[in-house]
């Protein structure tokens, strides 16, 4: 599936996607973020004088080396039990033991997915009406069942669906669209183990040597699902996260920042705000060293436009769970 195709799916899905400049970006109430997600840039002074104005924070994805955010990603042709430390190997096996795994039906995927959404939303403190509304979800299920591109697998446990794995195919990769697991009994079913595990093992039968992306995630430390990740053998790679800022935003931020660190000397902020703050504004910073970067690099004939390809193996960095 190439990228035209990917913003053509989420914009039938209720995503407010416009391409800017021969770039795609989502739209969230006043902040636009780069799309897809995981697709590095190209980032110029025009491109920046045009978003400026155009939402309160636009986030791009782009390569620098101060990296803040990850993508976790499998590469593979071969993902046997063996091959797994004991921990995820007893979860995998336990899974196995106590699930059935299956396409579900259109029905079943609607009416039992969409209360695994509910709880899911409840346990996570969000809401998504894309994924709590009835309308929207069975919109959004059936537009997506019947075509071969996405793949669509389900845990079942005492006839009851406990977990749904859907991914798709995007330009060389496959990318999880959902992963959602209903959290009664799974200890015993450990449902999203066998999910990833029988749909890994399916894409590797169907194409060979696959990668498969599973999201992005700030640096933030350790979580419970980022641990999973790890121990199911998807490795981080590292990006960054440049932001572009509106002017009424970046002046009073400019002025925020000079408070917290010359006049209240905060050097290590420890309130969630403070951190917050922080991390913006290094990201805006970040982008508008690039920015300059960029309009030094023009006074050299060959080097007109900035260009941040996708990040290499080599910057593969595994983490101990």
């Amino acid at each position: 599936m190439k990228t035209k195709e990917q913003v053509k799916f989420h914009q039938e899905w209720g995503f407010r996607i416009k391409e800017i400049d021969g770039i795609n970006f989502r739209r969230q109430g006043l902040k636009l973020s780069s799309f897809p997600p995981d697709e590095h840039i190209p980032i110029n002074q025009k491109l920046a004088r045009k978003l400026r104005w155009r939402s309160l924070v636009t986030s791009i994805l782009m390569d620098e080396s101060r990296k803040d955010i990850y993508d976790f990603m499998l590469a593979t042709n071969s993902y046997a039990i063996t091959d797994f430390d004991i921990k995820p190997r007893k979860k995998i096996n336990r899974s196995l033991k106590n699930c059935t795994f299956q396409r579900p039906s259109l029905e079943v995927l609607i009416e039992e997915g969409l209360q695994i959404n509910h709880k899911t939303l409840e346990r996570q403190h969000r809401k998504d009406k894309l994924l709590s509304d009835r309308k929207q979800w069975t919109r959004y299920m059936t537009s997506i069942y019947y075509r071969s591109e996405f793949n669509i697998l389900g845990a079942f446990h005492e006839g009851r669906m406990v977990g749904m794995l859907i991914t798709y195919e995007a330009e060389g990769k496959f990318i999880i669209l959902m992963a959602f697991i209903d959290r009664k009994n799974s200890s015993l079913t450990q449902p999203m183990s066998g999910l990833l595990f029988n749909m890994v093992n399916d894409l590797i039968k169907k194409n060979g040597a696959i990668v498969i992306s599973y999201g992005m995630d700030q640096f933030k430390g350790k979580s419970s699902l980022n641990d999973f990740k790890r121990r199911m053998y998807f490795e981080t790679y590292p990006a960054t996260r440049g932001y572009i800022l509106n002017p009424l935003l970046s002046i009073p931020l400019k002025i925020l920042v000079f408070y917290m660190i010359k006049i209240r000397k905060v050097h290590r902020p420890s309130h969630k705000w403070e951190k917050e703050v922080i991390r913006i504004f290094q990201s805006y910073r970040q982008l508008q060293t690039a920015l300059k970067r960029e309009k030094e690099s023009k006074k050299a004939p060959s080097s007109d436009n900035l260009y941040y390809g996708k990040g290499s193996g080599s910057e593969t960095v595994r983490l101990s769970a």
